[in-house]
């Protein structure tokens, strides 16, 4: 079964976004938001060098106010030919730098209505150290 073949469990990332090339073998898959459920084969049918998923990571949603959601996800693993599990894939996290300040004030004076939370001159460091302690608690 599906639960049998986890070998990454579900989790969202600690980005504001990632992108994914298509592994070597389909195995990414993502909570319906609508079926929670339920998981979306996200590789199935799609060519391993030609296509990357990209998806939404816990930073972005925080800084959105949830309008951007983070994404539930897991990796499976099926058995290959020779009884074994092989699966290689090669996400690329998208992060800031530790020292980097995170400033969206000057968004939200020029438009109001934006969903952005307020930072004022929190260091990215700070932010992470934060969301880390906090877990999927915070949302």
């Amino acid at each position: 079964t599906a639960e049998e073949s986890v070998v990454f469990d579900e989790h969202t990332d600690s980005s504001f976004l990632t992108l994914a090339a298509v592994g070597s073998s389909p195995g990414l898959q993502f909570r319906d938001p609508k079926e929670p459920e339920r998981w979306l084969e996200v590789e199935a049918g799609l060519p391993q060098s030609k296509f990357v998923v990209v998806f939404v990571g816990d930073f972005l949603e925080v800084l959105t106010k949830g309008a951007y959601a983070a994404a539930p996800h897991r990796v499976c693993c099926n058995e290959d030919g020779s009884g074994r599990k092989r699966r290689f894939s090669m996400p690329y996290l998208v992060r800031g730098q530790p020292s980097s300040v995170i400033d969206t004030s000057r968004f939200i004076d020029k438009e109001e209505q934006l969903p952005l939370l307020r930072l004022e001159g929190v260091r990215y460091s700070d932010l992470r150290q934060f969301l880390d302690l906090k877990g999927r608690q915070r949302f």
